[in-house]
Protein backbone atom coordinates (compact mmCIF):
# COMPACT_ATOMS: atom_id res chain seq x y z
CA UNK A 1 0.00 0.00 0.00
CA UNK A 2 1.11 3.63 -0.77
CA UNK A 3 0.24 6.68 1.18
CA UNK A 4 0.33 10.19 0.63
CA UNK A 5 -0.76 13.27 2.23
CA UNK A 6 -0.38 16.30 0.37
CA UNK A 7 -0.69 19.90 2.38
CA UNK A 8 -0.36 23.12 0.24
CA UNK A 9 2.59 24.64 0.09
CA UNK A 10 4.69 21.36 1.42
CA UNK A 11 6.43 18.21 -0.03
CA UNK A 12 4.43 15.51 0.08
CA UNK A 13 4.61 12.45 2.22
CA UNK A 14 5.28 9.59 1.01
CA UNK A 15 4.92 5.67 2.92
CA UNK A 16 5.31 2.67 1.16
CA UNK A 17 4.03 -0.84 2.91
CA UNK A 18 5.42 -3.96 1.58
CA UNK A 19 3.56 -7.64 1.48
CA UNK A 20 7.42 -8.86 0.87
CA UNK A 21 10.45 -8.06 1.60
CA UNK A 22 12.53 -6.89 -1.68
CA UNK A 23 15.32 -6.07 1.29
CA UNK A 24 15.90 -2.15 1.47
CA UNK A 25 17.83 -0.80 -1.42
CA UNK A 26 15.14 -1.88 -3.66
CA UNK A 27 12.43 0.20 -0.84
CA UNK A 28 15.19 2.85 -1.54
CA UNK A 29 15.52 2.31 -5.06
CA UNK A 30 11.31 2.41 -5.65
CA UNK A 31 10.83 5.54 -3.98
CA UNK A 32 14.18 7.53 -5.96
CA UNK A 33 12.69 6.04 -8.95
CA UNK A 34 9.02 7.69 -8.05
CA UNK A 35 11.01 11.33 -7.35
CA UNK A 36 13.33 10.80 -10.95
CA UNK A 37 9.86 10.19 -12.84
CA UNK A 38 8.85 13.61 -11.23
CA UNK A 39 11.80 15.50 -11.45
CA UNK A 40 12.42 15.44 -8.38
CA UNK A 41 14.48 14.21 -4.86
CA UNK A 42 13.63 11.95 -1.90
CA UNK A 43 13.63 13.50 1.06
CA UNK A 44 15.36 11.59 3.80
CA UNK A 45 14.94 7.97 3.57
CA UNK A 46 13.31 6.07 6.39
CA UNK A 47 13.10 2.20 6.50
CA UNK A 48 11.11 0.63 9.59
CA UNK A 49 10.43 -2.74 9.48
CA UNK A 50 6.34 -3.99 11.06
CA UNK A 51 6.30 -8.12 11.45
CA UNK A 52 9.52 -8.29 9.55
CA UNK A 53 8.13 -6.49 6.72
CA UNK A 54 9.75 -3.42 5.48
CA UNK A 55 7.82 0.09 5.07
CA UNK A 56 9.67 3.25 3.22
CA UNK A 57 8.60 6.82 4.34
CA UNK A 58 9.95 10.30 2.35
CA UNK A 59 9.17 13.07 1.17
CA UNK A 60 8.90 14.21 -2.65
CA UNK A 61 7.85 17.51 -4.37
CA UNK A 62 4.73 16.92 -7.41
CA UNK A 63 2.75 13.75 -5.99
CA UNK A 64 -0.14 15.84 -6.15
CA UNK A 65 -0.30 19.24 -8.07
CA UNK A 66 -2.69 21.85 -5.82
CA UNK A 67 -2.93 24.37 -8.79
CA UNK A 68 -4.12 21.78 -11.90
CA UNK A 69 -5.83 19.12 -9.35
CA UNK A 70 -3.66 16.48 -10.97
CA UNK A 71 -1.77 13.62 -8.80
CA UNK A 72 0.91 11.93 -10.12
CA UNK A 73 -0.39 8.26 -10.56
CA UNK A 74 1.98 6.84 -13.43
CA UNK A 75 5.20 7.43 -11.32
CA UNK A 76 3.62 5.08 -8.58
CA UNK A 77 2.54 2.19 -11.09
CA UNK A 78 5.73 2.52 -13.03
CA UNK A 79 7.36 1.85 -9.65
CA UNK A 80 5.26 -0.85 -8.31
CA UNK A 81 4.32 -2.44 -11.16
CA UNK A 82 6.21 -5.75 -10.18
CA UNK A 83 2.98 -6.40 -8.35
CA UNK A 84 -0.44 -7.09 -9.13
CA UNK A 85 -2.42 -5.56 -7.11
CA UNK A 86 -2.01 -2.37 -4.80
CA UNK A 87 -3.78 0.60 -3.43
CA UNK A 88 -2.73 3.95 -3.86
CA UNK A 89 -3.95 6.11 -1.09
CA UNK A 90 -4.07 10.27 -1.26
CA UNK A 91 -4.99 12.21 2.11
CA UNK A 92 -5.33 15.99 0.98
CA UNK A 93 -4.86 18.61 3.99
CA UNK A 94 -7.31 21.08 2.93
CA UNK A 95 -9.65 21.88 -0.15
CA UNK A 96 -8.14 19.76 -3.02
CA UNK A 97 -9.49 21.27 -6.70
CA UNK A 98 -9.45 17.03 -7.29
CA UNK A 99 -9.56 16.95 -11.79
CA UNK A 100 -10.30 13.38 -12.15
CA UNK A 101 -10.94 10.14 -10.41
CA UNK A 102 -11.97 8.49 -13.30
CA UNK A 103 -11.73 4.47 -14.01
CA UNK A 104 -9.17 3.65 -16.15
CA UNK A 105 -8.69 0.45 -18.03
CA UNK A 106 -6.13 0.26 -20.85
CA UNK A 107 -3.58 -2.53 -21.57
CA UNK A 108 -2.20 -4.35 -18.65
CA UNK A 109 -3.66 -1.31 -16.25
CA UNK A 110 -6.67 -0.89 -14.39
CA UNK A 111 -7.41 1.54 -12.04
CA UNK A 112 -10.87 2.39 -9.57
CA UNK A 113 -10.70 5.37 -7.30
CA UNK A 114 -12.93 5.61 -4.44
CA UNK A 115 -13.58 9.30 -3.29
CA UNK A 116 -14.07 10.38 0.44
CA UNK A 117 -14.82 13.62 0.91
CA UNK A 118 -14.03 14.66 4.52
CA UNK A 119 -14.77 17.98 4.10
CA UNK A 120 -15.15 20.69 7.06
CA UNK A 121 -13.41 20.95 10.28
CA UNK A 122 -12.13 18.72 12.48
CA UNK A 123 -9.98 18.72 15.96
CA UNK A 124 -8.63 22.08 16.70
CA UNK A 125 -9.86 24.15 13.56
CA UNK A 126 -7.87 22.42 11.36
CA UNK A 127 -9.69 22.11 7.98
CA UNK A 128 -10.39 18.27 6.59
CA UNK A 129 -10.20 17.43 3.39
CA UNK A 130 -10.23 14.94 0.96
CA UNK A 131 -9.41 11.28 0.51
CA UNK A 132 -8.91 9.36 -2.51
CA UNK A 133 -7.75 5.22 -2.58
CA UNK A 134 -7.03 4.62 -6.23
CA UNK A 135 -6.94 0.47 -6.72
CA UNK A 136 -4.47 -0.38 -8.84
CA UNK A 137 -4.28 -3.90 -11.06
CA UNK A 138 -1.38 -4.89 -13.34
CA UNK A 139 -1.88 -7.58 -15.45
CA UNK A 140 1.24 -10.16 -14.71
CA UNK A 141 0.32 -13.23 -17.06
CA UNK A 142 3.82 -12.67 -18.52
CA UNK A 143 5.65 -10.90 -15.95
CA UNK A 144 5.89 -7.18 -14.89
CA UNK A 145 4.65 -5.03 -18.10
CA UNK A 146 7.36 -3.35 -19.78
CA UNK A 147 5.37 -0.93 -21.40
CA UNK A 148 2.72 1.17 -18.91
CA UNK A 149 -0.18 3.05 -20.64
CA UNK A 150 -0.16 7.37 -18.63
CA UNK A 151 -3.02 7.07 -16.89
CA UNK A 152 -2.42 10.78 -16.07
CA UNK A 153 -2.58 12.09 -19.34
CA UNK A 154 -5.80 12.43 -20.71
CA UNK A 155 -6.48 14.48 -24.35
CA UNK A 156 -7.10 18.13 -22.96
CA UNK A 157 -10.98 19.12 -22.98
CA UNK A 158 -12.17 15.98 -23.51
CA UNK A 159 -13.80 15.02 -19.77
CA UNK A 160 -17.48 13.48 -19.73
CA UNK A 161 -19.25 17.06 -19.24
CA UNK A 162 -17.71 18.57 -22.40
CA UNK A 163 -18.15 15.50 -23.96
CA UNK A 164 -21.82 15.39 -23.81
CA UNK A 165 -22.33 19.47 -24.16
CA UNK A 166 -20.31 18.49 -27.76
CA UNK A 167 -22.88 15.37 -28.35
CA UNK A 168 -25.60 18.11 -27.38
CA UNK A 169 -24.56 20.60 -30.01
CA UNK A 170 -24.11 18.03 -32.78
CA UNK A 171 -27.45 16.79 -32.27
CA UNK A 172 -28.64 20.36 -32.66
CA UNK A 173 -26.58 21.03 -35.20
CA UNK A 174 -27.89 17.97 -37.36
CA UNK A 175 -31.78 18.73 -36.38
CA UNK A 176 -30.84 22.11 -37.93
CA UNK A 177 -29.56 21.18 -41.32
CA UNK A 178 -32.33 18.30 -41.69
CA UNK A 179 -35.00 21.07 -41.06
CA UNK A 180 -33.35 23.23 -43.60
CA UNK A 181 -33.29 20.73 -45.91
CA UNK A 182 -37.06 19.58 -45.56
CA UNK A 183 -38.27 23.33 -45.88
CA UNK A 184 -35.85 23.84 -48.94
CA UNK A 185 -37.81 20.92 -50.48
CA UNK A 186 -41.02 21.57 -49.61
CA UNK A 187 -40.77 25.14 -51.07
CA UNK A 188 -38.97 23.57 -53.73
CA UNK A 189 -42.00 21.12 -54.35
CA UNK A 190 -44.38 24.20 -54.65
CA UNK A 191 -42.14 26.56 -57.13
CA UNK A 192 -41.04 28.69 -54.32
CA UNK A 193 -37.15 29.79 -54.17
CA UNK A 194 -36.24 30.14 -50.65
CA UNK A 195 -34.90 32.93 -49.32
CA UNK A 196 -31.03 32.29 -48.79
CA UNK A 197 -30.89 31.21 -52.87
CA UNK A 198 -32.45 34.70 -54.10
Amino acid sequence: MIVIMSIPNMPDSIGVTYNDDPGDDQVRKDLKEVARALGSTTGPIEITRRAGLPAGETNISGLADWHTGQVALDPLIQAYRRYGHFHVVYFFGGSFPLKAAEQFAQGPIRVEPHVQDTGGNGPNGVQRGLTVDYEIWVDQKNGPPKNIPSVNARPAGLDAGKIGLLAVLGGVALLIIILMVKVVRARRQEGEQPDWES
